[in-house]
């Protein structure tokens, strides 16, 4: 093998090494990523709380999220909100104040903040709006 042979070998060798290291340093701890996984449902239960007291509507909210292991973005966080009247509907989706912008506005807060178990996270919240009469 020639010198220029050997060169590539090596900086192919140091260029998977590099990609190795770069994916531990982003990688997240198991019990830090518990931690995010928990703070996560208590925000989006704390801001729906806010939320119904704030627009006075009656409504259940259900959620599921997924992280990809080692991951600090949540890729899937879809919202399930069920209102008893379809009336409120328009308030649950107002883009500037309703019940998704709310609880992105207090997840990108989380996240910037530096005392967060969700600080650097990222995530896609979705939301759909049900209506059922009979929600108790």
């Amino acid at each position: 093998m020639d010198n220029k042979a050997v060169l590539n070998k090596l900086l192919k060798i140091a260029e998977n090494q590099q990609k190795i290291l770069m994916k531990i340093a982003q990688s997240v701890d198991p019990g830090a990523a518990a931690k995010a996984d928990e703070a996560l449902k208590s925000l989006l239960r704390n801001t729906h709380s806010i939320w119904v007291s704030n627009n006075n509507i009656f409504s259940g909210l259900k959620y599921s999220i997924s992280r990809s292991s080692g991951e600090k973005s949540y890729e899937n966080c879809n919202l399930i909100l069920t209102i008893m009247n379809e009336k409120d509907r328009a308030a649950a989706e107002d883009p500037g104040k309703g019940l998704l912008k709310m609880e992105q506005d207090a997840f990108n807060a989380a996240s910037q903040n530096q005392s967060s178990p969700l600080y650097g996270y990222s995530a896609n919240l979705t939301m759909e709006v049900k209506v059922d009469p009979n929600l108790k």
